[in-house]
């Protein structure tokens, strides 16, 4: 409160202040958080009276809703520019290199000019064996993550299930035809409205745990720790 006879101070200047004195990241994360937790509790507030996820704590409610935000802002993003474009050109670079150990060995090793090649290529010979175990290795660590061209797809899926999983961990059960009740809110609110049902949720777990194994296992992880920590991101 200003004192008596002083100038109150102006909101631009007060935060202007607070920014030279560098305490204005708590304010902003109190801000977001709060922004967060009302976004959370409108969406929520769409749902039917008898939505069991209503009995969720409000802390709970956030995180789940926060984890519906990352599934529905993949499903929105552009995958050319996402981190995980990175991945797809790892994937064609494994690719490329094992064409390349294949005509290393049949062509420079083992072709016509080989003999003549032989004082530059003594003392390589494993080459293009080694290169060849290095594609593979490359390519299959790679493939747990998704086919080639889709990666981007269960990265963005694998938010959906770490959502399913995160009610079962509080609740005992999936309700997936509540979660859909809860995303249709949230997608309305920006005024999109899918064909999404409690089944596609289902299929799409499973189908995370037949193909997808590991990412799977990481959505389970990652399900356990937003229960542990209770991070609305």
């Amino acid at each position: 409160m200003p004192r008596l006879g002083s100038t109150p101070q102006k909101p631009l200047d007060a935060t202007r202040d607070r920014l030279a004195s560098g305490n204005h990241q708590p304010v902003e994360l109190a801000t977001h958080a709060k922004s967060a937790a009302d976004a959370a509790a409108k969406a929520f507030a769409y749902t039917a009276p008898t939505n069991p996820l209503r009995n969720l704590s409000s802390e709970d409610q956030v995180v789940l809703w926060a984890l519906l935000k990352l599934y529905d802002a993949g499903n929105r993003g552009d995958k050319k520019r996402s981190p995980v474009a990175e991945l797809e050109k790892l994937t064609e670079l494994a690719k490329r290199t094992a064409q390349l150990a294949q005509e290393l060995g049949t062509d420079v090793f083992s072709g016509p000019m080989a003999p003549l090649l032989s004082q530059v290529t003594t003392g390589y010979e494993h080459l293009p064996k080694q290169l060849g175990q290095f594609s593979t290795r490359l390519g299959t660590a790679l493939s747990h993550l998704g086919k080639p061209g889709r990666k981007y797809e269960v990265a963005t899926k694998k938010w959906l299930v770490v959502a399913s999983e995160f009610v079962r961990l509080k609740s005992g059960q999936y309700y997936d035809e509540h979660l859909t009740e809860l995303f249709q809110a949230i997608r309305e609110d920006t005024g999109i409205d899918d064909d999404f049902s409690g089944d596609a949720i289902r299929k799409q777990r499973e189908r995370m745990s037949k193909e997808y194994p590991a990412a799977y296992q990481a959505a389970i992880i990652e399900a356990r720790h937003r229960n542990a920590h209770r991070e609305s991101f």
